[in-house]
């Protein structure tokens, strides 16, 4: 069990990495073919939308770990299901900041490498 919960934290916190480095959410066409003015307004678009759903997996993953609290791991009954179901409002608070940040300081190093 400890180890599905490590892999479900190593995700969550990966997530924030990608949406950082604007690998998450995949609109390099559509990029490519507009005009800058558009490009900007593209990326107002996408980090409303990220944003939106990560509001979504913070709400629900706060409520999910709250309810979890009376849980127990199974094989580790002093842990609660809560240090597990964490995961997902941690997770979404760090992929917040990599959403925002990727707004301000966009780096796009896979639209340059692309042919």
């Amino acid at each position: 069990m400890l180890i599905r919960f490590s892999l479900i934290w190593m995700v969550f916190m990966g997530i924030a990495a990608a949406f950082r480095q604007g690998a998450m959410v995949s609109v390099d066409v559509l990029y490519r073919w507009s005009p800058p003015g558009i490009r900007r307004v593209l990326d107002y678009v996408v980090t409303i939308a990220a944003l939106a759903l990560l509001t979504v997996i913070l709400w629900w993953g706060w409520d999910y770990a709250n309810r979890g609290k009376v849980q127990s791991v199974i094989g580790l009954e002093d842990v609660s299901m809560f240090w597990a179901y964490l995961a997902l409002p941690v997770g979404a608070v760090f992929s917040m900041i990599g959403v925002v940040g990727n707004l301000l300081d966009p780096q796009r190093l896979e639209l340059e490498t692309a042919q």
